[in-house]
């Protein structure tokens, strides 16, 4: 239980007590990147939010009800990489960490060529 109050809660996706509540009835409609940020403020994926929708529900709303493959860039590690880098408070850190991330990928580096690790100049 992590004893959140929807004061806290809206007031930390910036938003008011009132919004968060019309969107708890289903009374507005939440957008996908409010969810996001509700999510990531939860500390949850936002398949959470889905984990126990019926079929049944689904296809009432004109759904197949078939659940669609999930994204592999959208394992909960690449979700805790995304939000621990967007919670960085440093925008010259930041891209200093997404700089040594593309290098890091990139064809031709020492992270591709494994004949590389034990060779100083390299």
């Amino acid at each position: 239980m992590l004893r959140l109050t929807q004061q806290d809660l809206a007031q930390s996706i910036g938003i008011s007590f009132q919004q968060l509540q019309k969107y708890e009835r289903g009374a507005n409609r939440v957008s996908a990147s409010r969810l996001f940020d509700i999510a990531n403020h939860l500390d949850v994926p936002i398949s959470f939010f889905f984990q126990d929708i019926d079929d049944d529900l689904l296809r009432q709303r004109g759904f197949s009800g078939q659940h669609a493959e999930v994204d592999p860039a959208l394992t909960s590690e690449a979700l805790r990489l995304m939000t621990a880098y967007n919670r960085l408070p440093n925008d010259a850190v930041r891209q200093k960490i997404l700089e040594f991330l593309t290098a890091a990928v990139s064809p031709g580096t020492a992270a591709d060529d494994p004949s590389d690790a034990d060779d100083p100049s390299a």
